[in-house]
């Protein structure tokens, strides 16, 4: 939202059924992956017209969803500038095959010279009511074979297999991709 200040707020611990993360957060100085800890960032898509107007939903003109607004553009120019500034050099950028996520990310990936992976997980999802119905247990099958677009070169996707957005059919599909995205995060 429009006056969102970043703040870093350190996660120490995270525990769900079967899954346990802790991080280490000493500050030893040690390159070692396996003692440096897990930092990550989530950063919403800047302010789009859709959302300046209220089109929520996928309503009104499709290029209004990934059409930044002037606000939306300096939002990103702010995003890049904070994350330059904290010298923050992730070890990987994952983003979702939206344009309008590619657009927010983009300047940052140009001024550290860096790409960032496009994850069809990371598509909108969860929209409808739940069912009920059990969660999928192997990702469906394409339905439509919409094609997804790299703003730049400086994204990439992560393997052939996700050129294809992944439209959910069902709120247990669209959870069921979510739960896709953690499990390849952990």
């Amino acid at each position: 939202k429009s006056g969102y200040e970043p703040k870093k707020t350190p996660l120490n611990s995270y525990s769900q059924k079967n899954i346990e993360v802790v991080l280490d957060t000493s500050e030893s100085g040690s390159r070692d992956s396996a003692r440096k800890g897990l930092t990550v960032y989530f950063i919403r898509h800047a302010e789009t017209v859709a959302n300046a107007s209220g089109e929520q939903g996928g309503n009104g003109p499709l290029e209004n969803h990934d059409t930044l607004t002037a606000l939306g553009e300096k939002q990103v120019q702010e995003l890049k500038d904070y994350l330059v500034k904290e010298n923050i050099k992730p070890d990987l950028i994952i983003v979702s095959p939206a344009l309008r996520a590619q657009k927010t990310i983009e300047p940052f990936l140009t001024a550290i010279r860096s790409t960032a992976q496009i994850w069809v997980e990371l598509n909108e999802c969860c929209g409808q009511e739940p069912t009920g119905d059990p969660l999928p247990t192997e990702r469906p099958k394409v339905q439509w074979k919409l094609k997804i677009d790299k703003y730049t070169e400086n994204f990439v996707f992560r393997t052939s297999d996700d050129i294809y957005y992944w439209y959910p059919q069902s709120y247990e599909e669209g959870l069921f991709m979510v739960m896709t995205a953690r499990d390849r995060l952990l």
